[in-house]
């Protein structure tokens, strides 16, 4: 009998690690581990919580014994419960009787009160904690070192299969950032060597930044804007874009030191990518200001044209052919 058991847990390892090397979906993983962890250890729930973002709650993942209400919703600090003081001690805890641990958090509408052992093993990636798997049972146990040991290996093929599926996350959201670099790039490159306009490269900015566009002068007068844009004729408080409370996001546009003007970008839309917005916003006001100096130089240069050709016509006798000439000119 104890070899039967030795046996399936075996093949439950050996199935797990297979699974582990080749999937690069978390879920397809966390699915097996919670569909096959409670027979494998003999328990009623298997539960996996995982680490979020800010590395200090675990949220709960996956369950196949506790109400699936809670599953993406609950949350727990860490230290915070039996599957806290896991996560904060980075070591297994075992509690044979939850009803008599002053430790344990009952999560109203998630827990039962029929299950009383608990188990709980951090999953860790190298010295970094990635989660949480608990298994309980709705009697008595005395969890073992050999159980210990089964959940301590399942928790490592689990953290090595979402270490790689996080890394290949990580791989894939780089990629599309420089795919999405050099596309802005290109389109801004082309807007300054066509000397496209203001309100073509308004255009430009607000199709990858997903906001309304508008660029000013230096006091505040719009001179173009996006085809979309809702942005106001004028511009107040640029002087000091920091303490804007209207969602806008105004940048100078220079010239050296010079302030040539002034581009604001409105608020993006929920989930808007925030590198796509940075890239946009750093290349149009490059674009805007290459455009504005050209745009002062030519009517520096025709307002020096028409103050030639006026000092000639006032200090020169003209005759019918020097008319026809200035006329031209």
């Amino acid at each position: 009998m104890h070899d039967d058991h030795t046996l399936r847990e075996l093949r439950f390892l050996q199935r797990l690690a297979l699974a582990a090397g080749s999937t690069l979906d978390s879920r397809d993983l966390v699915n097996l581990v919670i569909s096959e962890t409670t027979e494998a250890t003999e328990t009623d729930v298997c539960s996996v919580y995982l680490l979020e973002a800010d590395r200090e709650h675990l949220l709960l993942t996956a369950t196949n014994g506790l109400s699936q209400a809670g599953v993406g919703r609950v949350r727990l600090r860490i230290n915070e419960g039996i599957t806290g003081w896991a996560a904060a001690e980075l070591r297994p805890v075992v509690v044979p009787d939850v009803r008599a641990e002053a430790r344990f958090r009952w999560l109203h509408g998630v827990d039962q009160a029929r299950f009383v052992s608990m188990c709980s093993v951090p999953i860790i990636s190298g010295d970094r904690l990635v989660g949480v798997l608990n298994v309980q049972t709705d009697h008595r146990r005395e969890f073992g070192e050999g159980d210990v040991n089964l959940l301590s290996a399942i928790a490592a093929h689990v953290a090595g299969a979402l270490e790689r599926t996080e890394l290949q996350g990580r791989l894939e959201a780089r990629l599309a950032e420089l795919r999405r670099s050099e596309e802005i790039h290109r389109r801004f490159t082309e807007l300054a060597l066509a000397g496209a306009g203001l309100e073509a490269i308004c255009a430009g900015i607000e199709s990858h930044a997903d906001a309304s566009a508008a660029v000013f002068d230096e006091d505040g007068d719009c001179l173009a804007t996006s085809p979309a844009s809702s942005l106001p004729a004028r511009l107040v408080g640029f002087a000091d874009p920091a303490r804007r409370d209207d969602g806008l996001t105004v940048v100078p546009v220079r010239a050296g030191r010079d302030v040539l003007g002034w581009l604001a970008v409105g608020r993006p839309p929920e989930g808007e990518s925030p590198h796509s917005r940075r890239l946009a916003i750093e290349h149009g006001v490059t674009v805007l200001a290459l455009e504005l100096v050209r745009e002062r130089a030519a009517a520096e240069a025709e307002r020096r044209l028409r103050g030639d050709l006026l000092e000639e016509l006032l200090t020169t006798r003209l005759t019918p052919a020097d008319a026809t000439r200035l006329t031209r000119r």
